[in-house]
């Protein structure tokens, strides 16, 4: 057996704020947080760079005014690793839903032909091949 330890960006995102004196966006940024749980992000990057993109977007959605690229360089995070994450949580929250919706129906068409293309009189010769030779 083994246990798999996920460690959540909810701390890193506090510290990040109190460091730059924005915790009245705490709240929100928790919420997109939340949010990140039900994608498989946290097993892709560190929480530190999870909790910063999440403080980006919230940034941006509200308009405020901050130079990330000053606080980042002080912290020491790169800056494209920032803007990489902040996508990709962007794509699976906010992604094209039609697309995918349109992608499942073509997929569970396929797999309806997928799935009768070996005639059972076939499938019964090969049960029956097996079972001879054991």
């Amino acid at each position: 057996s083994f246990d798999l330890n996920v460690f959540l960006p909810f701390e890193p995102c506090s510290d990040l704020l109190m460091e730059c004196k924005r915790l009245d966006i705490l709240r929100d940024c928790w919420k997109l947080l939340l949010m990140t749980l039900k994608t498989n992000i946290y097993l892709l990057y560190p929480p530190y760079l999870i909790a910063m993109s999440c403080i980006y977007i919230v940034c941006n959605l509200q308009h405020t005014s901050a130079d990330f690229e000053i606080f980042l360089r002080k912290i020491d995070i790169p800056y494209d690793n920032v803007k990489e994450v902040t996508k990709i949580i962007i794509k699976k929250l906010y992604g094209d839903k039609s697309k995918d919706k349109e992608e499942d129906k073509e997929n569970k068409k396929k797999s309806k032909k997928n799935k009768c293309d070996i005639p059972i009189k076939t499938l019964k010769q090969i049960d029956l091949f097996y079972k001879s030779n054991k």
